[in-house]
């Protein structure tokens, strides 16, 4: 670009999301999944000093469920079937941890895109 060389690189974090040369999303899908589980840390604390299923709820839609839609919104249609399942585990954990069921992944999507 103006007669300077421009390194290529393999990945980048732009905007806070990890774009690849490749443009697939596999790496912020592996990075919000980490993110996630480890935020479920403090719901599994809160499960232990006996706080009731509602309390539980509601703390996992106020915190984690954020990470999650905001995942769902950049990058769910780019994504792979692996890369759903992926993150489908960061809900099954939370509905173990919270004792009550919690939409699937693939429903958060579909009323979230549609």
């Amino acid at each position: 670009i103006n007669c300077a060389e421009v390194e290529q690189v393999e990945s980048f974090k732009f905007f806070g999301f990890n774009v690849t040369d490749d443009l697939l999303w596999t790496n912020d899908i592996d990075a919000t999944t980490k993110k996630a589980h480890q935020y479920l840390y403090f719901l599994r604390r809160l499960r232990k000093f006996d706080m009731s299923p509602v309390t539980l709820t509601d703390f996992y839609r106020c915190t984690r469920k954020s990470i999650l839609l905001d995942c769902i919104t950049t990058c769910f249609g780019n994504s792979s079937a692996q890369d759903g399942k992926t993150l489908q585990s960061v809900v099954d954990v939370a509905q173990c941890n919270t004792h009550t069921r919690l939409p699937t992944f693939d429903s958060i999507c579909t009323s979230r895109c549609l």
